[in-house]
């Protein structure tokens, strides 16, 4: 059998493979995840910031090794905070080609084949998971994407025969992303003959202790829980989204088991894994004392499986249709341009890639970078709960970019919020403070003050509370940053 040619003397392809992910989905820095995980690193390499609301991201990032790493980097490299994450989300980029390259000379039986399987999936990088609020992977520097590739060597040890580097990767994984670690080791165990029935007796013996240990939902914490932790609360097609690609794994399982049969396995082991957590996700929807441990968010087994759905279509299509690869062709670079169209439209104020030392030209980024150099390093900010949403803010986070403390936010903090009832309370009480933000004046922003130790505010030109006598010593055409006397 032919080698697949991602090997150490064919670095050429994986690195235009990789080159490819980038131009199509970009790269992006201090967006969505980021604005908890940035916070972390720079708290790091300077302790002095954020001394009044760290809390809401060492909620989260306290169960991680991936803030001491990147600070590590960044120290030991003498790199930006933004370079050390442009240059490790590059590295993770050709890595997860790279695997997904072996993966692919392990399961599909021609080098065409394995082409498509590894090229499919890099064009759909950025594919939402059905409503699970996740993508394949992300266009920026997320835990999640180094864990999936730790996953993904896992895998590769188990198909290999090599069970030694199952656990060594998951150990990996758990030190980067714990959660998707956790799921990572339940999809290794699916592939033990019995592994069905151990994940079974998991369940039996889960069930009653958490019936007995889980205290009382409280108030705040329904409030922090998101939406889609629930899956009664997901759209109609967002169900299609969990039974769709377990019918079309099921199918490609069935067809595989002479033609190909170590993806007949893969297909399988991915079956019941998916209904597995199908089942624990309805669980903790519709039984109410179960209702916290939503947070665990059990579909997002779904992440791998939508991986492995686009590796699975790729190779298959091309075993199939292999006699039609110029109409294969053009169908791949119309997924790769229409993926590049939504991430323009997903960012529209934001280049498509942002550069290390770029010069920011958003508004948002331009306040942020004002407030970075210009506010005390114990300023603490008031701003709308749901700025992040905002046109032009492009899901930039406030503490990640501008480098100060701000009141909790209704969009990430939400999530993070979700993890602690002691931190969702003090979570529903600074964003009810902040309920009627666009009718704030100058009055309200000192009983803001007063209540919380706030003392700058970030405000919108457009929908700005009235200031009365407030000084704003900085403003561009969207926003200004007022004091609070």
């Amino acid at each position: 059998m032919r080698a697949f040619p991602f090997g150490g003397q064919r670095l050429a392809p994986t690195l235009a493979i990789a080159g490819l992910i980038l131009l199509v989905h970009g790269y992006h820095y201090g967006v969505e995840d980021e604005a908890i995980y940035l916070p972390a690193v720079k708290q790091i390499l300077n302790p002095s910031l954020y001394p009044h609301d760290s809390r809401f991201f060492a909620a989260q990032t306290g169960f991680t090794a991936f803030p001491a790493l990147m600070a590590f980097l960044s120290r030991v490299s003498h790199l930006s905070v933004h370079a050390t994450f442009f240059v490790v989300y590059c590295l993770s980029v050709v890595a997860f080609v790279w695997v997904l390259g072996l993966l692919a000379g392990k399961i599909f039986p021609e080098a065409r084949s394995r082409w498509a399987a590894v090229l499919v999936p890099c064009a759909l990088w950025t594919m939402p998971v059905a409503g699970t609020a996740l993508f394949i992977m992300d266009q920026h520097l997320h835990p999640r994407n180094l864990a999936t590739i730790a996953l993904l060597v896992a895998l590769l040890g188990m198909l290999e025969g090599k069970i030694a580097i199952a656990p060594a990767a998951l150990a990996v994984a758990a030190a980067i992303h714990p959660l998707m670690a956790l799921y990572g080791a339940s999809l290794v165990v699916m592939f033990a003959k019995r592994g069905w029935a151990l994940h079974l007796a998991a369940l039996a013996v889960g069930i009653p202790l958490a019936w007995y240990w889980l205290p009382p939902v409280a108030p705040a914490w329904r409030q922090a829980a998101n939406s889609y932790y629930f899956l009664s609360q997901w759209e109609w097609y967002e169900w299609l989204g969990i039974v769709g690609p377990l019918a079309i794994l099921t199918a490609c399982g069935r067809w595989a088991r002479e033609r190909a049969p170590v993806l007949g396995r893969v297909a399988e082991a991915l079956v019941r894994f998916g209904v597995f957590y199908f089942v624990v996700a309805l669980l903790f929807c519709f039984v109410p004392r179960f209702a916290q441990l939503a947070a665990l968010q059990p579909m997002r087994a779904l992440q791998p499986i939508y991986l492995f759905l686009g590796f699975f279509a790729g190779g298959i299509l091309v075993l199939r249709l292999g006699r039609h690869l110029a109409v294969l062709g053009m169908l791949f670079l119309g997924l790769c341009g229409g993926m590049y169209y939504a991430q323009l439209k997903e960012f529209p104020a934001t280049p498509h890639v942002e550069w290390p030392g770029l010069k920011p030209s958003n508004e948002w980024l331009l306040a942020y970078d004002w407030i970075r150099r210009n506010t005390p390093v114990a300023a603490y900010f008031a701003m709308d709960p749901r700025y992040m949403e905002r046109p032009g803010a492009d899901f930039h986070g406030f503490r990640a970019l501008a480098e100060r403390s701000a009141l909790a936010d209704q969009i990430e903090d939400k999530a993070v919020a979700s993890l602690s009832p002691a931190l969702a309370e003090e979570w529903w009480t600074e964003t009810e403070a902040l309920r009627d933000w666009s009718g704030f004046d100058s009055q309200a922003m000192g009983r803001l003050k007063a209540r919380f130790g706030v003392d700058w505010v970030l405000l919108e030109r457009d929908k700005s509370p009235r200031l009365g006598g407030m000084e704003c010593p900085y403003e561009n055409g969207r926003l200004r940053v007022c004091r609070i006397e």
